[in-house]
């Protein structure tokens, strides 16, 4: 038998891509080598373990040996998750690969509101053979501080990590346990409690789990909102789980659910809530106890969900500072109640009803969508102040169609309404206006090019102004059309202004649309611009346009091409005859905060 010896040069960034996770690994035979090995010193600076999470260990040190029959792992030091670790592998190479190996570690654990770390020491040991051993672990203050008797974590299971169900049983025991020191992306808690899992048979485990949080908190704070968890469940292969049964107290109030097997793969939930505070589940959230119920079934791999959930106590206080839009909007809005009914299997959604009342609106819903190939069909009429509309249709990249209607009866109630939202510009709310507008819109076709056909009236609409003041400007009569494709649509449009006395009326006809790259185009046929003033004169001013004008936008760049109009005065005095006036340009391009033009 030979001896190779291998000098090892030091690798700076070596990275990993593990397996396909689909794949089940199988237990090896043998791990028996042709020759002898020994690597005295093997030292690494940075490794990353590019897989779903991302995983980094740095000053890597250690030895291997392999003697013909086991081979010798001396993990002399590595860093990683703040921590320093070191231990020992000796691993059979044949006759059922009998394991032996020690793991021992440092980590300075960050303490919420604290200023210093709190130190643990984490030890474990593994015995038996490599398709099936037992593992002890403990993690615990450091011995000599303050610590020490603090956080405590002590863990016994027998493991097969080949097997389709790799922890045989387990048990483990808690106290003033924080996972967000051990595992950066985890919340930060405090457990104290048992969890026991046990075989029943030979396909199923039952779960049991008794614990206290003394560290609640709402998720977007890195806490867990619940303070005590007591659950019984099962887990049966290949694969599937159930919650029996399972008590919380989350948010000032409990949750409670109850499982139970119909069939081999079909499996039914149900969960009541009373009283819970979505302010503890998240700070967004409007500070209403919500109470309610949920079901849940399994038939094979479909779920079918049900739900209905109703606040209760008056207003809500004003919520904290929101984290994000969307859980900002949902804070603004005041969810009332919540009526769900729905089908998910795979990448197929199914919802025919969702009803949402906020405090002052209303949506009813329905939905039917691949969530990948983003094909669906579905309906929605919402409804609150000063505003209400229908919409129904179906859509995919190539084929599709449907049509909407938005009426607004109040536009100041719907300014108002919006000015609630967050991430809407101030401008909303800066003026409001009185008025009615009404907009249909219809399509056919898919999204990549569709046939459009829409029309938007507006009566009047107009700026509240505060007695003492002028008239101010209103629009009235307008009146626009859209038809045809959205890379080649024809717009007409109608509008009148007006002040006092004072009117602006205004006619464009022309057509444009959709370009590749995120470019819009369009090409102006005709506008014209009617002014009258009676402090000016008793005839009109008009302006026309007398060649087409075409317009581009692409990437922040305007452009605008060469064109012409003609500006005609009303006669200086009664009996005299017009002027005009011809007002021609060049090309016109505007991009990084600077005009090109000439004319």
């Amino acid at each position: 038998t030979g001896k190779l010896r291998v000098a090892v040069p030091a690798m700076r960034r070596p990275q990993h891509r593990p397996p396909d996770p689909g794949e089940r690994l199988k237990a090896p035979e043998s791990l028996e080598l042709p020759l002898r090995v020994r690597v005295d010193d093997l030292r690494v600076g940075r490794f990353e373990w590019d897989g779903k999470t991302r995983i980094e260990v740095g000053e890597l040190v250690a030895g291997y040996s392999y003697d013909g029959f086991r081979h010798r792992l001396a993990l002399r030091n590595l860093r990683a998750l703040d921590g320093h670790y070191r231990g020992n592998l000796v691993l059979g190479a044949r006759d059922g690969l009998p394991l032996d190996a020690w793991l021992q570690g440092r980590i300075s654990a960050p303490v919420p509101g604290a200023a210093a770390a709190l130190p643990l020491v984490f030890e474990a040991n593994a015995q038996g053979q490599l398709a099936r051993f037992e593992l002890q672990a403990q993690v615990q203050g450091e011995p000599g501080s303050a610590a020490l008797d603090a956080t405590q974590a002590r863990v016994n299971a027998h493991l097969a990590p080949f097997e389709p169900m790799p922890v045989i049983d387990a048990n483990a025991d808690v106290k003033a346990f924080d996972a967000g020191a051990l595992w950066p992306q985890a919340p930060h808690t405090s457990l104290s409690g048992t969890i026991a899992v046990q075989p029943q048979g030979t396909a199923t485990w039952t779960v049991n789990a008794d614990l206290r949080n003394a560290l609640p908190g709402p998720w977007d704070r890195r806490r867990v909102p619940a303070e005590r968890v007591r659950l019984q469940g099962d887990v049966r292969l290949p694969g599937q789980a159930l919650v029996r049964e399972l008590e919380a107290q989350v948010g000032g109030g409990r949750v409670l659910a109850r499982g139970e097997w119909e069939a081999e793969d079909a499996w039914q939930l149900e969960g009541t809530l009373a009283g819970v505070d979505p302010a503890a589940v998240h700070t967004a959230m409007a500070p209403l106890p919500l109470s309610g119920k949920a079901t849940v079934r399994a038939q094979g791999k479909a779920f079918l969900f049900e739900t209905l959930l109703q606040a209760s106590g008056g207003r809500a206080a004003p919520p904290r500072a929101a984290g994000n839009e969307v859980a900002a909007t949902v804070a603004a809005l005041e969810v009332r109640s919540l009526k769900a009914r729905g089908r998910w299997a795979g990448e197929e959604l199914s919802l025919p009803q969702l009803e949402v009342t906020t405090a002052d609106a209303k949506l009813d819903a329905a939905l039917d969508m691949r969530l990948r190939a983003r094909p669906g069909r579905g309906r929605a009429a919402p409804a609150g102040p000063g505003r209400g509309g229908r919409a129904v249709g179906a859509g995919g990249p190539r084929t599709g169609g449907g049509n909407s209607r938005f009426v607004v009866e109040d536009v100041a109630q719907a300014q108002q309404w919006l000015m609630k939202l967050p991430g809407l510009p101030p401008a909303i709310g800066k003026a409001l206006f009185t008025g009615r507008g009404d907009l249909q819109l219809a399509w056919q076709g898919g999204w990549d090019d569709p046939m459009v056909e829409g029309t938007l009236s507006v009566s009047q609409l107009q700026p509240a102004t505060p007695p003492g003041q002028g008239p101010p400007w209103a629009v009235r009569d307008v009146s626009a059309r859209l038809d045809g494709r959205l890379a080649d649509a024809r717009l007409d449009l109608k509008a009148q202004l007006q002040q006092d006395a004072r009117t602006l009326a205004l006619s464009l006809d022309g057509r444009g649309g959709r370009r590749p790259g995120d470019a819009w185009q369009g090409q102006v046929n005709q506008l014209e611009a009617v002014a009258r003033d009676p402090a000016v004169g008793p005839g009109p001013w008009r302006l026309a346009l007398r060649r087409p004008l075409d317009l581009l936008w692409a990437g922040g760049r305007f452009e605008a091409g060469a064109s012409e109009a003609a500006l005609i005065a009303p006669p200086a005095k009664a009996g005299g005859g017009t002027t005009q006036a011809v007002i021609a340009w060049d090309p016109v391009r505007f991009a990084r905060g600077e005009l090109r033009t000439a004319g």
